[in-house]
């Protein structure tokens, strides 16, 4: 999933020299299965919310060691 925060309908890279960040994105987190010549016809969750569970994991590491 990309998160197109400026809306122009792909996802864009950041650019460093500029101190832009790239757009986010969230990937689906397990893993899908799927067999040739099957028709995919199938609904999953996903709550797209915890794009940055990963980062706020890795804050709290940090502000637990001050």
């Amino acid at each position: 999933m990309i998160y197109d925060q400026n809306g122009d309908g792909k996802w864009t890279t950041g650019d460093f020299n500029r101190g832009i960040q790239p757009e986010p994105v969230s990937y689906y987190p397990q893993e899908i299965s799927l067999k040739t010549g099957w028709v995919l016809d199938m609904d999953q969750d996903w709550d797209i919310g915890k794009q940055f569970v990963k980062e706020q994991k890795l804050k709290e590491k940090r502000t637990s060691r001050k």
